[in-house]
C-alpha cells in the first residue's frame, strides 16, 4: 500500500507492506493548493521525490493488480501521480488489472463526468464502488454513459461488526468526526443543551481538539453539557445513547448502520459539497432517522428534536448491504483472472 497523505501514528497495518510517499496535505477546502507535512507549500522538487517513490515502487514490484483511491473520480490535482503510477504498472507487468476503488458517493462534480468516463474506459479495468447498488447505487449522483457502465461494480458498504448496545442511555451524543468539519453544529449543539433537562456529550475532532473542547467548556456552561476530545470508543457511545446527532460522512453513516441509536443526521455542506448532504437525505428516509441542513436549524429545534428523539423507541436496523472486504477482493481477483 502507498500512502500520500499525513503520516498515522500507531496505526496497524498487520502484514501489508506500507510505502509512505512524503506526505503532502491541504487545508480545509482548498483542494488545488498542496502543502507538505509541516503545512509548508509544496516544491517542484518536493513533488517528483514522490512521482520518483511511487515509480520505483511499482516497477520493483510488479503489481498483478493496482486499486487507485478516488482518482479519476477525484483528487485530481494528483492526476501526474495517478496516471505515472498507472503506466509504471503496465511497463511492470502487461497484464495487470486497473481499478479505481470509490466510496457510495464520490463528490458530484457534472463537469467532470466526461472526462472521468474517458479516463476509465482508456485506463480501468474496473470501478469498485463500496457501497449498496439498492440502497443508492453509483449512478445516482454519477450518470455515466452506458458504455462505462459495465465497469461499475457495487462490492457493499465497508461496516464494522454490530455493537452491542446494552442498557439505552437516555443522553443526547454529539459527533463530527476526526477532523475540523461541523465546528457550528458543536456551537449550536451546545446550545441546545442548555434547552434539555438530559445529558448531552459534545465529541470534538480536529488537531485542535483541545482547544477547541476548552472554548466550548468556557462558552457554554451548562450543567448537563459534557465536552470532551473525540474518542477511540465512539461506536459503543453511539451504540448505547438516548439519541446520537453527527454529521453523515461515510464512516459514520456505517456507524449507525450497526446500532439502532435513533439519530439526527445534519451533512456538512462547507465549500459548497454535496455528498453528505446526498447520503443523509437517504438515510433520513428510514424509520429513527432525520435529515436536518444547519442552515435550517435553530438550538431551540435541535433541543426538541433530540428530546423526541432520546423519549422513543429504538429504531429498525438499516437494510444497508455490508462486506469485510471480500467482495472487493474477489471482485478484483475476477477482473484480472479476465485480463489474463
Amino acid at each position: 500500500m502507498m500512502t500520500g497523505g499525513r503520516v498515522l501514528a500507531n496505526h496497524d497495518t498487520g502484514p501489508i507492506k506500507v510505502v509512505q510517499l512524503p506526505p503532502v496535505t491541504v487545508r480545509a477546502f482548498e483542494f488545488q493548493i498542496l502543502r507538505d507535512g509541516d503545512g509548508a507549500l509544496v516544491s517542484e522538487e518536493y513533488m517528483a521525490s514522490r512521482l520518483g517513490a511511487i515509480t520505483a515502487t511499482l516497477e520493483d514490484f510488479k503489481p498483478d493488480a493496482l486499486v487507485t483511491e478516488l482518482f479519476p473520480f477525484g483528487r485530481r490535482i494528483l492526476s501526474q501521480e495517478f496516471m505515472a503510477a498507472i503506466e509504471a504498472t503496465r511497463r511492470a507487468n502487461s497484464k495487470a488489472a486497473v481499478m479505481c476503488s470509490v466510496r457510495d458517493i464520490p463528490e458530484p462534480k457534472p463537469k467532470r463526468l466526461s472526462d472521468t468516463a474517458a479516463k476509465l474506459l482508456k485506463n480501468y479495468n474496473g470501478v469498485l464502488v463500496h457501497g449498496d447498488a439498492g440502497f443508492l447505487p453509483l449512478w445516482t449522483t454519477w450518470p455515466l454513459p452506458d458504455d462505462v457502465a459495465a465497469l461499475i461494480h457495487h462490492v457493499g458498504y465497508l461496516l464494522p461488526p454490530e455493537v452491542p448496545s446494552g442498557t439505552r442511555r437516555d443522553d443526547v451524543l454529539v459527533a463530527v468526526g476526526g477532523g475540523v468539519l461541523g465546528r457550528e453544529l458543536l456551537d449550536m449543539a451546545a446550545e441546545a443543551a442548555s434547552r434539555s433537562l438530559r445529558p448531552w456529550h459534545l465529541l470534538v475532532g480536529g488537531a485542535d481538539a483541545e482547544a477547541e473542547t476548552a472554548r466550548l467548556k468556557a462558552s457554554h456552561t451548562s450543567s448537563n453539557l459534557t465536552v470532551e476530545p473525540a474518542r477511540p470508543d465512539y461506536p459503543e457511545l453511539v451504540a448505547s445513547a438516548g439519541c446520537s446527532i453527527s454529521l453523515c460522512g461515510y464512516n459514520t453513516a456505517l456507524d449507525l448502520a450497526t446500532c439502532r441509536t435513533p439519530a439526527i443526521l445534519v451533512p456538512s455542506e462547507e465549500a459548497d459539497e454535496t455528498e453528505q448532504l446526498v447520503r443523509a437525505q437517504r438515510l433520513g428516509m428510514y424509520p429513527g432517522l432525520t435529515c436536518q441542513r444547519i442552515h435550517e436549524l435553530t438550538p431551540k429545534i435541535l433541543a426538541e428534536t433530540a428530546d423526541r428523539m432520546a423519549a422513543g423507541s429504538d429504531r429498525p436496523a438499516l437494510p444497508l448491504w455490508g462486506d469485510d472486504g471480500t467482495q472487493a477482493a474477489e471482485q478484483i481477483e475476477a477482473t484480472l483472472a479476465a485480463t489474463a
